[in-house]
């Protein structure tokens, strides 16, 4: 009977400094759109969670575990649908997990890593298929700026397996598909934002306006992207460098 009672507390202790020893933070997003392309308004409410642990050395200080996120997808048909997402934490940087629509039928996932002042963006980008009726990662933009003076953009398309948002089945595609976020004539859109004088202003609209430099001739293109830059200078000098140092001539002064 003691020795039952011993290894019943003995159980209990060990869940008492295992829950001491994680601590869990939820945030809460819903977002609206048109998810699946129906002209139907859609909703996306995701719970959060972010996870930590306490060091083994120093057991006051608290470090990153992962993210975990719950989604549910309550389309305008009515139908609701369930994911689960997860991210692995740097101890120290940590991360953000969030979603967000910028075009009918597609949902983007943004992780966002913090480096001090400086920070890495990874964005997911989701693709609605009408008739397996869920979305599937076709590209993935990378922003890093690894310095206040230095900052990269790349881009991976997803051509032969696709991830799935919805359960866990991948999709395999032989040949890249059409983008409907690009624009038809990415000159004539570029030319058409200059006239607006219209510059990118947060982390999403550069990565965005990046690709669509990638569109466009360099030579034909020249004076538009010039006024780009122009534009955007005076309010980013890093985003008007890399610019000039990548579509423009490399020597030259902006």
């Amino acid at each position: 009977m003691e020795k039952r009672l011993y290894c019943l507390c003995s159980m209990l202790i060990g869940i008492a400094v295992a829950c001491h020893s994680q601590r869990i933070e939820v945030s809460r997003q819903t977002i609206k759109g048109d998810f699946d392309n129906d002209k139907r308004e859609d909703w996306l409410t995701v719970v959060c969670k972010t996870h930590y642990e306490k060091g083994e050395e120093d057991p006051k200080t608290w470090y990153f575990s992962e993210i975990t996120v719950e989604g549910k997808l309550v389309l305008g048909n009515r139908k609701t649908l369930h994911f689960t997402d997860s991210e692995s934490l740097d101890a120290v940087i940590g991360g953000e997990l969030s979603y967000f629509s910028p075009h009918p039928g597609i949902i983007v996932r943004a992780f966002r890593e913090p480096h001090g002042s400086t920070v890495t963006i990874t964005y997911d980008y989701y693709l609605y298929n009408i008739a397996l009726h869920d979305w599937y990662r076709y590209k993935i933009a990378t922003y890093d700026q690894a310095t206040w003076e230095e900052a990269s953009v790349a881009f991976e398309y997803c051509n032969k397996a696709q991830k799935p948002l919805v359960g866990s089945k991948s999709r395999r595609h032989s040949t890249a598909q059409p983008d409907p976020m690009l624009p038809k004539s990415p000159l004539k859109y570029l030319r058409q934002l200059n006239e607006r004088k219209w510059y990118p202003k947060y982390y999403y609209d550069f990565v965005s306006c990046i690709e669509v430099l990638n569109q466009v001739d360099k030579k034909i293109g020249r004076k538009a992207i010039e006024k780009l830059v122009k534009h955007l200078k005076p309010h980013n000098s890093t985003w008007a460098h890399y610019i000039v140092s990548n579509y423009l001539n490399r020597n030259m002064r902006y």
